[in-house]
């Protein structure tokens, strides 16, 4: 109980610059932390468009995991893919090879290499 009592009255008397330190020191790392665990482990996503209303509607939030996909190399543009590939109706996020500038696409797998569809009026054929 002594020693509670004495790091209470401890901190208290510490200056307001070094709480303020301290407190900057604490949000940095909390910071880095979810920086590192966006760019490596998952994503958080928010639905932008109407794309995926069946399923999904705007403005829903995500957080898509990336264990196993992909490994992402904080604060580059780097990734290594790893042992496993997406599956049917999984949905994956991308960049588009046609808009590379532009933000990720979430978009649901609806065929792998090797599959041959077919669209009959807006629907999606397996053959």
């Amino acid at each position: 109980m002594k020693v509670k009592e004495k790091r209470k009255t401890a901190e208290s008397q510490l200056p307001v610059s070094s709480k303020i330190r301290r407190e900057i020191i604490a949000w940095f790392w909390v910071g880095l932390v979810f920086l590192l665990i966006n760019g490596t482990i998952g994503q958080a996503r928010v639905i932008p468009s109407g794309s995926m209303e069946k399923t999904l509607l705007v403005g829903d939030h995500l957080i898509m995991s990336r264990i196993g996909y992909d490994a992402g190399v904080p604060f580059t543009n780097w990734h290594v893919p790893l042992w496993r590939n997406p599956k049917r109706q999984q949905m994956i996020i991308f960049k588009r090879l046609s808009r590379p500038t532009k933000r990720t696409s979430l978009k649901r797998v609806i065929g792998l290499p090797g599959d041959r569809l077919d669209i009959h009026d807006g629907t999606v054929l397996d053959q």
